[in-house]
């Protein structure tokens, strides 16, 4: 991945603007946004300003602040693994011409996505028969600190991306045999792990130990697989659980927090299919049979839609209150592994060796190039 960063000069300050906010809880806030730090806001209510955590607004609200954020002050991150929207897409403008190489550095194998929070990067990998976590420096790719774990050699992969929760100071992973930990992003400390197999006996496990990713939104949310515990809701904190729910599966697809008919989500695709949850309680909004091998998370389209995709097939659904209507189905855009990007009517990914467009509203093919063979994809 490519990393992308500059330098902003001028007062901390910036113009406030008036907007009304949602709660969690359902309540209405219309205040002046003054501040956004990672983590936290400032508001102005009838002219006392008063300090809130991003974590108790509506997702459509965070996600604002962290646009006003980019906008004000020039401040990129990419707080997990497909970014601070969940979507794959960045507001950060690129620079023309071919990327210029800045630095390199290894932290073993794997696939893990490389993770933005402040002035580090951060990733994992397998070295040594070890578990490896690495924070380094945005500008030189110099090791600020690097922690790691014993691993069983063979019995899984780091495929599962940190995620970071800058309020709380916490770097979440998930270590390839389902070890979940804390760290403290100052200097790496180890906060609490969670060996989620030791915890969940009853639970079936992943496939070939492909654990999903840690989701940070009201909770922090982790897919352990059922028949109890398909999806589990803790605190961040401490590791505690909140709650747990469902019986499906899991395949290693990482959660998805989206806004969907007015209801805030965490849209999860696993072996019996799509399954929407609401993100306070854990409670089911909605769920959909389909089968299809790979990891590919869904992909939300608009407020209404939810693109799936797999290795032989993938299909477009329409949520229409509590229930799923399929618009259409085919295999234009079978991508397993690396998900899809939505952007103004189209999806973009990779189709059997060639990275291929399709229009979102019929699923038929705009234009496909077999020059790039596969991998990831971040739109800019």
């Amino acid at each position: 991945m490519a990393l992308c960063f500059c330098s902003v000069f001028g007062s901390d300050s910036a113009v406030a603007e008036v907007r009304r906010f949602t709660l969690n809880s359902g309540q209405v806030i219309e205040a002046e946004l003054v501040d956004v730090k990672p983590g936290s806001v400032t508001l102005r209510v009838e002219g006392n300003e008063a300090g809130m955590a991003e974590r108790d607004f509506s997702l459509a609200d965070r996600r604002y602040f962290r646009s006003w954020l980019r906008s004000k002050r020039g401040l990129f991150d990419w707080p997990g693994e497909r970014g601070y929207r969940s979507d794959g897409t960045t507001e950060e403008v690129l620079p023309a011409g071919e990327p210029k190489v800045l630095w390199k550095a290894g932290v073993g194998a794997g696939h893990s996505a490389v993770i933005v929070g402040g002035d580090a990067a951060y990733t994992t990998g397998i070295r040594g028969g070890k578990f490896v976590i690495a924070a380094l420096r945005l500008e030189s790719g110099g090791e600020i600190w690097q922690q790691s774990y014993p691993t069983s050699a063979g019995a899984g992969r780091a495929v599962a991306s940190p995620a970071i929760d800058a309020e709380a100071g916490l770097l979440f992973t998930m270590g390839p045999m389902g070890r979940l930990d804390a760290w403290r992003l100052k200097g790496g400390a180890n906060v609490w792990a969670n060996d989620l197999p030791s915890k969940y006996p009853d639970a079936t496990l992943p496939r070939n130990g492909l654990f999903a990713s840690p989701v940070i939104g009201s909770h922090l949310y982790v897919e352990v697989g059922g028949p109890s515990y398909s999806l589990v809701g803790m605190a961040g904190s401490n590791g505690s659980e909140s709650w747990h729910i469902g019986k499906h599966r899991a395949i290693g697809a990482t959660p998805v927090l989206a806004e969907i008919g007015k209801r805030q989500l965490l849209v999860s695709r696993n072996d019996y299919g799509l399954v929407a949850r609401r993100i306070a309680t854990g409670t089911m909004a909605w769920d959909q049979a389909w089968q299809g091998g790979g990891r590919a998370s869904p992909v939300v389209v608009g407020n209404d839609r939810v693109f799936v995709t797999a290795e032989n097939t993938c299909a477009m659904f329409r949520i229409e209150g509590d229930r799923t209507v399929q618009i259409w189905s085919n295999s234009n855009l079978c991508s397993p592994v690396s998900t899809p990007i939505f952007h103004d009517g189209f999806l973009y990914g990779f189709n059997g060796g060639a990275l291929t467009c399709i229009d979102a509203e019929s699923g038929g093919v705009a234009w496909s190039k077999k020059e790039l063979k596969g991998g990831g994809l971040i739109l800019a």
